[in-house]
């Protein structure tokens, strides 16, 4: 487990953050939350998350209760993720444990734009131990399809009857509801009023914090999005309108830029955001004036693994007979089902071998031979290319040691290392530094 600054810092600065800013009880009371002491925040895109972004959620709790306030979960359902996807572990024919990856989601774009997931079917059993909590997952995951208008929101109304045995469940916040945000509106309006100041002080932050990785923004190009229905297109200068405030969304750096401005006293980042907010901070120092107050941000994670035996080799025969059928695929039309194809293809060998070597009549075949498999690759493609991607993953996952993968969903870890993580996570905020 890893947190900086110490978490016994953490209620004192948010506090302090809160008594030194205007109050945003209003925008607090629109969004559901409560009003009283500090915000706690922290957020992920709408996925079922490993133990370290847990580790998150679980210390916006701890932390808001150290400091006599209020958490909340922001959920960045304007990123293009699909919330139905997870692994598990399954047998292996060397009886080892392999990946086996999993999306009970439908369509495309960002996340809010997505359709609810429905039943799978087909999947391979999970290992014995962790058969239980894999149904559990998916049936936790389904009872809130009826209730749910998109994805994102099923997979986070499911947070809280996956969480409630340990830890009490934190109201949440849609990123795509933001453009609700007076402060937002004023952002934008701002961008509209003085696009290049807003996009060289971005590239410049970028620039100065080249770890962070962070893209720099086109001439013209502006840090948000505009939403449609199963789409997200980015915003150029030139068409941006503050009357359609209620189609655009923020992008990253953008986003958490607003809510450590506008909404909380503490926002709780993993190792990845940790490094985003140092060019935040720079960009809107830069932009908006030294003078701009943004809340503090620190960071938290922690490695839970599965409960297996270590591989002590990857299953090599069973990795390249997988490959191989990988590669079958476009050469044998049976395996697409296509048996006319396949007869066809099994009459033109025999007469190859049948006819002289070099001769005439032998080329002419397997010219129609190469032929008919075009044709069949053809008319196939999207079956031949599902079926490699499927043959793909599980050559991936038979590689894969999953005994070493810190990504497994939190819930299928064993309840009782989640509880002790929620010990370990209470524990920092109480141990000396």
């Amino acid at each position: 487990m890893s947190a900086r600054p110490s978490p016994r810092r953490w209620p004192g600065a948010a506090l302090e953050h809160a008594k030194a800013s205007p109050p945003c009880d209003a925008m607090r009371e629109a969004l559901g939350l409560g009003t009283q002491g500090p915000l706690i925040l922290s957020g992920h895109q709408p996925q079922i998350w490993h133990a370290g972004v847990l580790a998150k959620y679980i210390a916006a709790g701890v932390c808001a209760r150290h400091a006599g306030g209020q958490a909340a979960w922001l959920v960045v359902d304007t990123d293009e993720v699909d919330p139905g996807a997870f692994w598990y572990p399954a047998p292996s024919p060397d009886g080892a444990a392999r990946r086996v990856e999993v999306s009970l989601g439908t369509g495309h774009g960002p996340a809010c734009g997505r359709g609810v997931m429905t039943s799978p079917r087909g999947l391979p059993d999970p290992t014995p131990e962790y058969e239980s909590r894999v149904v559990h997952l998916i049936e936790t995951l389904l009872r809130e399809s009826d209730k749910a208008t998109n994805a994102a929101e099923q997979v986070v109304r499911a947070y809280a009857p996956l969480v409630q045995e340990f830890i009490p469940a934190l109201p949440l916040v849609f990123a795509s509801s933001l453009n609700a945000m007076p402060l937002f509106e004023e952002l934008v309006s701002l961008m509209a009023a003085d696009p290049r100041a807003c996009i060289e002080a971005y590239n410049q932050a970028a620039a100065a914090v080249p770890q962070a990785r962070i893209r720099p923004l086109e001439p013209d190009e502006l840090p948000l999005w505009r939403l449609e229905p199963g789409a997200r297109h980015p915003v150029r200068a030139g068409e941006l309108s503050p009357r359609e405030i209620t189609t655009l969304a923020p992008r990253a750096l953008l986003l958490t830029a607003l809510v450590r401005m506008g909404l909380c006293d503490l926002f709780i980042h993993g190792t990845g955001g940790e490094v985003y907010e140092r060019v935040t901070d720079r960009w809107i120092g830069a932009w908006l004036g030294p003078e701009v107050r943004l809340a503090p941000s620190v960071m938290m994670t922690a490695t839970l693994l599965p409960d297996l035996p270590p591989r002590v080799a990857p299953p090599t025969r069973q990795i390249n007979q997988v490959r191989q059928r990988e590669r079958a695929l476009r050469f044998d039309p049976s395996l697409v089902g296509d048996r006319a194809a396949a007869a066809k293809k099994a009459a033109l060998l025999a007469e190859i071998q049948r006819l002289p070597r070099h001769s005439p009549e032998r080329r002419a075949a397997f010219a129609e031979l190469h032929a008919l498999l075009a044709t069949v690759r053809a008319e196939h493609a999207p079956t031949i290319d599902r079926l490699r991607a499927h043959a793909a993953s599980i050559a991936a996952g038979l590689a894969t040691d999953p005994a070493a993968d810190r990504t497994l969903p939190f819930p299928l870890h064993a309840p009782e290392a989640l509880r002790a993580l929620v010990r370990d996570v209470e524990a920092l905020f109480i141990s000396p530094d």
